[in-house]
This record gives C-alpha cells, sequence and structure tokens, in this order.
C-alpha cells in the first residue's frame, strides 16, 4: 500500500510558468516562482490532511484540509479560494473556487507513488484552461 504521508522534494516542473501568468501572477514573481524546489510534507490523522510548504524561495505555508469540506485558502498568487478535498485510494483531489463569485477556478490532482508524487494543476480564468504537472521525489 502506497503511503500518503511523507515528505517531498520537488523535481521539476511542466508548463508551471503559464499557469502563474494564466493566475494572474507577475511575470517577474513567476519566472521566480518557477525556479523554486520546495519540500512538501503531508501528514494524515484521520479525515485530515495537513499540506506544508517549506524551503521555498517564494512563500512557505501550512494547510489543512478536511475530507469532504470546504475551507478557504490563499494561494501563491494571492488569491482567496474555497477548496474542498477528497481521497480516493492513492490521489488526492482539490476543487476550488473562487471566493468571490464562486466560479471553479483550480483543480489540484495529487497521485502518489512509492516512489514520489505527481501533482497535476488545472486553472480556468476568463474560459481559457491551462494545466501543469509538478513532479517530487519521495524522500
Amino acid at each position: 500500500m502506497v503511503q500518503i504521508a511523507g515528505k517531498y522534494k520537488l523535481e521539476k516542473h511542466e508548463n508551471f510558468l503559464e499557469l502563474l501568468k494564466q493566475q494572474g501572477v507577475p511575470e517577474e514573481h513567476a519566472k521566480f516562482a518557477n525556479e523554486d524546489k520546495p519540500v512538501l510534507t503531508i501528514e494524515v490523522n484521520g479525515d485530515k490532511i495537513k499540506m506544508t510548504t517549506s524551503e521555498s524561495k517564494t512563500k512557505n505555508s501550512v494547510i489543512e484540509y478536511q475530507l469532504g469540506k470546504s475551507i478557504e485558502e490563499t494561494i501563491t498568487s494571492d488569491h482567496k479560494l474555497n477548496s474542498t478535498a477528497k481521497l480516493d485510494g492513492t490521489t488526492l483531489t482539490i476543487e476550488s473556487t473562487a471566493a468571490e463569485g464562486g466560479a471553479k477556478v483550480l483543480t489540484r490532482v495529487y497521485t502518489f507513488t512509492e516512489t514520489g508524487l505527481e501533482v497535476i494543476a488545472r486553472i480556468t480564468r476568463g474560459g481559457s484552461t491551462t494545466e501543469a504537472k509538478h513532479i517530487y521525489k519521495r524522500l
């Protein structure tokens, strides 16, 4: 059985710069964030999943999701979102809507393996959808 809890180091991004620009992140900040290689620590306690981002050059953070319950979070671009997490086996999906207006804007799908983690992030803005992939190595 693949463990979800653990520490993961970001190895590479695919299309992340474009996703940040789609979020409205200023280009200089987006380029800096695109070069960042933070550590993600995931803790699981019953129906709660805590994600701690550390060793980041842009933003260290802690966010705790309760499966099936909506929470408010602020993402890297400083946008406020209402997010709900769902766990299905070794896949964690977080669906987010804009805190103001309620339009679905971001989906993150975390797929855990013995060796690491793959995150697919999809953002929709102005009728256009951009997708990025993050590859993490399990530490």
